[in-house]
């Protein structure tokens, strides 16, 4: 059995996609009809009325010649390609065998784990004529340091603790090898030179 309701349902589905095609049958030729123009004929004669200043003449756009410009010498013929990758020279293969480079084989300390810049020296001690430096880490863990222990991610190494800094010396890799670096850290500093 078909109530009234199920009965207007139905006509008002069948409704709804024939009037959403006619929409878009509509929509489609209003907005392509107005690209389509066939007598370019007027655009042809604007632009053959137009003309260039070239000095003191006035010339014709389509009687116009491109101008062509002095051609560039490339000065670095006998040098390397750009795209070529550059030669080591004896210098740089010298400093690859200097015989500067870090220990891998020796075990990480937990302070190699950080960035220097996130390290700071909150004190040092003296203990038996022996220097200690305490270095706090991120997660505000304080360690105590001697010389010769390890800290930061570029394979720092402590040479020296006074008062006030602790002095230590990294190796960082370098063009064809490894140099060393030296940086600071002072008390209560954290920017660490």
């Amino acid at each position: 059995m078909v109530t009234p309701v199920k009965q207007a349902n139905k006509e008002r589905a069948g409704l709804v996609p024939a009037r959403l095609m006619a929409s878009v049958s509509l929509m489609s030729v209003l907005l392509f009809g107005g690209c389509y123009d066939a007598d370019l004929s007027e655009l042809q004669r604007s632009l053959d009325a137009h003309e260039v200043v070239v000095g003191d003449a006035a010339v014709p756009v389509a009687a116009t010649e491109p101008v062509l410009e002095a051609t560039a010498v490339y000065l670095f013929e006998g040098e390397r390609s750009p795209f070529e990758m550059p030669r080591v020279s004896s210098g740089a293969r010298r400093a690859e065998y200097s015989g500067i480079a870090p220990d891998h084989g020796r075990r990480a300390e937990p302070l190699e784990a950080f960035a220097l810049t996130e390290l700071m020296l909150v004190g040092t001690l003296m203990f038996d004529g022996k220097s200690s430096a305490l270095v706090r880490d991120p997660v505000n863990r304080v360690h105590r340091l001697s010389i010769g222990s390890h800290l930061g991610a570029d394979f720092g190494r402590i040479t020296e603790i006074t008062p006030s800094a602790v002095r230590l010396v990294e190796t960082v890799p370098s063009a064809g090898g490894w140099v060393e670096r030296v940086r600071i850290l002072t008390l209560g500093d954290s920017s660490n030179r």
